[in-house]
């Protein structure tokens, strides 16, 4: 072979693997996408803090479990820890906190498939993060510990309403005191509610000034109309400005996006004044399925809303505790393998042993375990069950934004929304499984309770919208035959309201509720 020869062949190598370098690379579809909910470019001083979020959607018709990757230092993730189905989202959330970032924060967050550490996205590059730490200020800077501030009235009639007072604190992260720190309200707290001190004063650097909100018996504004906060807003003479929206609330109160039926005002009480806002649980604002006929089934075979499923889920009976689980996991493994032959019944650690008549969250946890993992058919497969198509889907799906908009689109998004367990929605109808003292929706929610002979229950209710009035699923299972019975709660007004069992092939209308954010 010539030496000329050999140079063209050499030079017809190098032209093609240059020509293959330079190629574009066909780029695939992500599996799951991002859409940013709040700013993701920003400045931030090392001793501030920031919340971002995304909304995350899974494109794929396989179900995915995902974690952040790589563990960034100062950024805290939050949200969307449960198996997403297709086209389902979840909210995920950041907290930056600058004194923990080691360096500037450029690109990312990355969410990989759990155990697949080469299946991962992040946000588009303009939506990826863009965090650039600053030094600290070298003037005053005051920022208060909360930026919303929930107090229960004090009102001796109910017992959970005890009106503890509430803390904010003021603290300048500046390097130079802040001077003459006084705050101004807009409108003014609720009759018989508090501030003390009258001002702060001058806050040294790394100080802070303690503020003590106490409640009255007057709620900042009336059962079932719309918040009304107080604004508080704080600022120095060489300061900049800083507010708390302060929320005086009793039951019925309209917060967070649903109607207080539940108030835990020890909550951050270790310490006087308590700190941060009052724990509850609120009903949502609207039904997430309608009355019977036109509602949903409690458990769903994977074929519509009106499709049941007669199966046995583990630790949901009125008389399951944390310690001990009723049905046990044996009685549903034992259900299972008669209904579904050859399958394998889904493993016990994904059931909880709930307090089943009273913590419909763990309930329903343990009701989508059950049908994340399979669809009953025909034909049985293994597989996620539509969320829509049952009652504790419903609720999983369900988002609200502090601006009303479903699903979350701006502002605070309130998830997490559960169906309740039936002595959250009911008091005792002689059944003796539910607590005398139990807060819940009948004795709590009177404005809402309505006539389900209506001609319009939804609007028959003193409130005159967003009524209770008929069947609405529980997420207990009846214990005697847990198969294919659940409860559910009949509200009615006029003291008619009763507790009662139900098959779940039944379509009957659904109210999700969720604890309050602290």
């Amino acid at each position: 072979m010539t030496a000329i020869f050999k140079q063209k062949i050499l030079f017809l190598i190098i032209i093609l693997f240059t020509s293959a370098l330079n190629r574009p690379a066909i780029a695939s579809a992500p599996v799951w996408t991002y859409e940013a909910l709040t700013t993701t470019s920003f400045s931030l001083p090392v001793n501030g803090s920031a919340t971002i979020q995304y909304r995350v959607t899974n494109q794929s018709r396989t179900t995915h479990t995902l974690s952040m990757s790589p563990v960034i230092t100062g950024i805290t993730p939050s949200g969307c820890v449960n198996p997403l189905g297709y086209h389902q989202s979840c909210i995920l959330t950041l907290q930056v906190n600058g004194s923990l970032l080691q360096s500037d924060v450029i690109s990312g967050p990355v969410l990989c498939q759990n155990g697949n550490p080469n299946l991962c996205y992040q946000p588009e590059f303009k939506e990826q993060l863009n965090i650039h730490l600053i030094p600290s200020p070298p003037t005053p800077f005051i920022q208060a510990d909360v930026s919303s501030l929930g107090l229960s009235v004090n009102d001796i009639a109910h017992p959970a309403l005890t009106g503890n007072p509430r803390g904010i604190v003021i603290t300048n992260t500046g390097t130079l005191a802040a001077t003459n720190v006084i705050y101004s309200i807009t409108p003014a707290l609720p009759a018989g509610a508090t501030i003390s001190p009258a001002n702060c004063g001058t806050i040294a650097p790394g100080a802070s000034c303690v503020l003590t909100v106490t409640p009255g018996t007057t709620p900042s504004a009336s059962p079932g109309a719309n918040p009304n906060p107080s604004v508080i807003t704080f600022q120095g003479s060489n300061t900049n400005s800083t507010t708390v929206a302060v929320n005086i609330i009793t039951y019925g109160s309209v917060y967070q996006q649903g109607y207080v039926f539940s108030v835990d005002d020890t909550q951050g009480c270790s310490s006087t004044p308590c700190t941060g806002s009052v724990g509850g649980t609120v009903a949502s604002l609207t039904d997430q399925a309608d009355l019977n006929p036109n509602g949903v089934v409690w458990s769903s075979n994977g074929d519509g809303s009106f499709n049941g499923s007669n199966d046995i889920i583990p630790g949901i009976d009125p008389f399951s505790t944390t310690l001990v689980s009723s049905p046990i996991y044996a009685v549903m493994a034992t259900n299972f393998s008669a209904q579904y032959g050859s399958f394998t019944p889904p493993p016990q650690s994904l059931f909880s042993s709930c307090n089943g008549g009273s913590d419909g969250n763990c309930n329903s946890n343990n009701i989508m375990a059950y049908y994340n993992y399979i669809v009953t058919g025909p034909p049985t497969h293994y597989g996620v069950t539509t969320l829509q198509f049952y009652a504790p889907g419903r609720c999983h799906l369900y988002t609200i934004d502090s601006n009303g908009n479903t699903p979350c689109s701006t502002g605070t998004c309130y998830s997490g929304w559960y169906v309740p367990a039936i002595c959250e929605m009911g008091p005792d109808s002689g059944n003796l499984i539910c607590l005398l003292l139990q807060q819940n929706m009948v004795d709590n929610l009177g404005l809402l309770l309505g006539d389900p002979a209506s001609p319009s229950p939804s609007t028959s209710c003193p409130l005159g919208s967003s009524c209770l009035a008929g069947r609405y699923w529980s997420s207990t299972e009846y214990s005697t035959f847990p198969s294919n019975r659940a409860w559910y709660q009949g509200f009615e007004m006029g003291g008619a309201s009763l507790q009662a069992i139900h098959p779940k092939n039944q379509p009957n209308a659904v109210r999700c509720v969720r604890a309050l954010t602290p």
